[in-house]
């Protein structure tokens, strides 16, 4: 059973404690000709919902307090928007949802042929950092195993004092003990996926934000604001990237029409197939989510009897994919520094979904 996904949450803690502020947030310039897209606007009746329980939906979001926007995109049109307190040009730091990015980044990668296949080992990209006492196993990490949090090191919750004050992100998560053998246990740990990004880096010769402009955010027509990066400049993998909630609705569609938007197959439609499968042994609950896994970066389950896959950030960052409905929702919110309560915070927000607004879905 997982913990709880209060550990989702810890990832901003992790990442901040090993950010100085020379490595903190950068500004993204958009790339020459790159567009921001124009979104297909409707009405919840014209697409199959209740109004009235949109709306009423959107008032109980607002009651909540910390929710700052509310975005719902049924058959590929968006059609609530709502935001408290914010604005649809706010940049959002989207804490852990930037994962579910550096998956797509992979998928593309494996395609473009940068990168062989999900068995390739972890150390592979790391030989700097093999030492003769190296612990053996190690060498039997793959990238399969870091997409889905099977490496083997603890779970980034008992890490606090191993990751504070990192100076070099990579060396440190590749020094981390490791408390179970690779492919045998789920443990979340935010550093496995930044190994993902330096890995993207080394593996392309480019910056993993370079490699996500002229393959992901550009076809897609996203533009991430900010973007932190570590010590070494490699751009932050388990969580730092800052999108509108418009940006995070563009990237939902894009794996809701299986990686094909604006007449591009921009990422692998068998990627995405894989990515949104639990792959992980695990499962268990958490607010209104059912049946919770872990596939490449994307949590899976159940919300009433929907099947969902969900990139999920720090209390309350959410992108929800609903695939039987052609259906994706967008929140994100206030970003409190109490575990427990941004915990609570998430789970607020699954009931908010599960009871005030699927319920507009018309049989």
């Amino acid at each position: 059973m997982f913990k709880s996904i209060y550990a989702v949450f810890f990832s901003a803690i992790l990442f901040a404690s090993g950010c100085s502020n020379d490595f903190g947030p950068v500004d993204v310039e958009i790339p020459d000709g790159q567009e921001i897209a124009e979104w297909k606007i409707s009405t919840p009746e014209e697409q199959g919902l209740d109004g009235n329980i949109v709306s009423n939906g959107l008032v109980a979001a607002e009651r909540l307090e910390f929710v700052r926007s509310v975005l719902i995109v049924k058959n590929g049109f968006l059609v609530a928007e709502r935001y408290f307190g914010a604005g649809k040009f706010e940049r959002n730091d989207v804490r852990s949802v930037t994962k579910s990015f550096i998956s797509a980044l992979v998928g593309i990668a494996l395609r473009e042929d940068y990168l062989k296949n999900l068995d390739q080992r972890m150390l592979d990209f790391f030989p700097e950092y093999v030492t003769s006492d190296l612990d053996r196993r190690k060498f039997d990490i793959t990238i399969r195993h870091l997409l889905t949090m099977q490496a083997g090191f603890d779970h980034e919750i008992n890490l606090r004092e191993e990751t504070r004050n990192m100076m070099n992100w990579t060396k440190t998560t590749v020094e981390l003990p490791l408390v179970a053998n690779p492919g045998e246990k789920f443990l979340y740990n935010s550093l496995e996926t930044h190994l993902l990004s330096a890995i993207l880096t080394k593996a392309t010769g480019m910056s993993t934000l370079a490699f996500a402009n002229e393959f992901l955010f550009g076809p897609a027509k996203i533009k991430v604001r900010e973007w932190i990066r570590d010590p070494q400049g490699f751009f932050s993998g388990g969580s730092g990237m800052f999108f509108t909630s418009r940006d995070l609705a563009r990237f939902g569609l894009l794996y809701l029409n299986n990686g094909f938007l604006d007449r591009k197959q921009i990422v692998p439609a068998d990627w995405i197939a894989e990515s949104v499968k639990n792959q992980v042994e695990q499962s268990g609950s958490w607010g209104a989510v059912k049946e919770l896994g872990y596939g490449y970066q994307w949590w899976v389950g159940k919300i009433n009897e929907y099947n969902v896959y969900m990139a999920i950030g720090f209390a309350g960052q959410f992108i929800i994919n609903i695939p039987d409905l052609d259906m994706l929702i967008v929140t994100t919110a206030e970003t409190p520094t109490d575990l427990g309560e941004a915990d609570q915070q998430g789970i607020a927000i699954t009931r908010l979904i599960a009871n005030e607004i699927l319920p507009a879905v018309k049989n």
